[in-house]
């Protein structure tokens, strides 16, 4: 009973914190940018709950190798069968998606851009809430990065 106690207890604190974190609006997708000419992901914001592999605060994640030219595509068809992930625009270069996790709900934004050479795919994991993420992003490039070997 105690621990039934306990666990209300934490399910509870944790909804009353997340009206109370900070909060990144309704997407922490940043898009595209362009630095000296090259196009890249925005760079992640100043929390460790976003992992990145271009802009100048990349966090040491390397851009996923693919080799068509329908990349963005392939990859729109991985988050599509992946539970809890949804596309939410893509074009031939871009790739925005959402993931929502399955008990408390929270939603991180996650991106792909061709990177200029046309040998990778730069990715962003972002999340829209608090500053932690208990490694969530850094989780699901990695496992975007495996459902797309040999597929891309």
């Amino acid at each position: 009973m105690k621990y039934l106690v306990a666990l209300v207890l934490v399910v509870l604190a944790v909804f009353a914190l997340r009206h109370y974190m900070p909060s990144l609006g309704n997407s922490a997708a940043g898009g595209i940018v362009e630095r000296d000419g090259v196009s890249m992901l925005s760079d992640c914001p100043d929390t460790p709950n976003c992992q990145s592999s271009s802009g100048s605060k990349a966090t040491g994640i390397f851009p996923i190798t693919l080799a068509p030219k329908d990349a963005i595509a392939s990859m729109a068809r991985i988050v599509e069968s992946i539970p809890g992930m949804t596309v939410e625009q893509y074009d031939e270069k871009y790739l925005h998606a959402t993931s929502t996790s399955k008990v408390m709900r929270f939603v991180d934004d996650i991106e792909f851009l061709v990177n200029e050479e046309g040998t990778g795919l730069y990715v962003r994991s972002a999340s829209r809430l608090g500053k932690s993420d208990l490694g969530a992003n850094a989780k699901r490039i990695a496992l975007m990065r495996e459902l797309s070997a040999g597929k891309l």
